[in-house]
């Protein structure tokens, strides 16, 4: 939840600087925790940093979350205009409170990392963004690392509507 322009027309939004200063280190311990952090691409250097006044060091991307039209297209002339292209995607960044290794054991290996309705398959992997609602994330990028790390505590911040089971939630518009 960078603070931007668009995103501030739909929830309230905190200024870079103020993500650093939140006290994230009191919920998870030094030695085995993982952080899967939402950017869009536009901000990549502020959520890098931000990973870093946290206490985890960038492991890579987790997650590319290519966005569709409910068609499966891949979305254009939607939402802020380009600096440069037409952004169409979003990254989840990965951290960890160690620099090798695994901070948790992982319990599915074959976890992809692009995140992309398949309207070919019977059964779509992703729907496009869900319910049209801005910034709201896909459900299966949950379920991914779910997936990875298995049954471990996870909190989800910044979190919209009612908690997922299995999840903490904490956020501003948590029911």
């Amino acid at each position: 939840k960078f603070n931007d322009q668009a995103a501030g027309k739909h929830y309230n939004c905190m200024s870079v600087g103020d993500l650093m200063g939140l006290p994230i280190r009191q919920l998870y311990e030094r030695n085995g925790a993982a952080l899967l952090l939402w950017t869009p691409c536009s901000q990549l250097p502020a959520a890098l940093a931000v990973l870093d006044a946290w206490g985890f060091w960038y492991r890579g991307i987790a997650f590319v979350w290519v966005k569709t039209t409910n068609a499966g297209k891949i979305i254009s002339g939607q939402g802020v205009r380009p600096t440069m292209v037409k952004p169409t995607t979003e990254l989840v960044l990965a951290g960890a409170t160690c620099r090798r290794g695994r901070p948790l054991p992982l319990t599915d290996e074959s976890i992809g990392q692009v995140v992309w309705e398949d309207v070919v398959e019977p059964e779509p992997i992703l729907a496009p963004r869900p319910d049209n609602i801005h910034s709201k994330k896909p459900p299966e990028v949950r379920t991914r690392i779910e997936r990875l790390f298995g049954d471990v505590p996870r909190v989800e911040l910044f979190a919209r509507g009612v908690p997922a089971p299995g999840w903490s939630a904490w956020g501003d518009q948590v029911t």
